[in-house]
């Protein structure tokens, strides 16, 4: 799924800003996670429409991947075999 940064939202329904990296992110593998300075981590994801998601996961990266694999297998299902969400570290200057 590829989707063109323009026509994903800046914004994320819980107001985060995101990065044109972020979008482009989202535009080429359909999720992103953002470590938060707490330890947790922010998953962000587009649906089938191109609306944008998040959903907070009060675990590590890869934890909170897995988890939202768990809870959102419809949107996981998209995703073509091989593929790997990119991860981001969630650090800005």
């Amino acid at each position: 799924m590829t989707i063109a940064v323009n026509d994903i939202p800046a914004l994320t329904p819980g107001g985060l800003t995101l990065t044109p990296a972020e979008r482009l992110t989202l535009g080429q593998n359909g999720v992103l996670t953002v470590a938060q300075r707490d330890g947790s981590t922010l998953v962000i994801w587009l649906d089938g429409g191109g609306r944008l998601y998040e959903q907070y996961y009060p675990a590590a990266a890869a934890a909170a991947l897995d988890r939202w694999r768990d809870e959102y297998p419809e949107d996981v299902s998209r995703f073509q075999a091989g593929d790997k969400p990119e991860r981001d570290d969630g650090f800005k200057p």
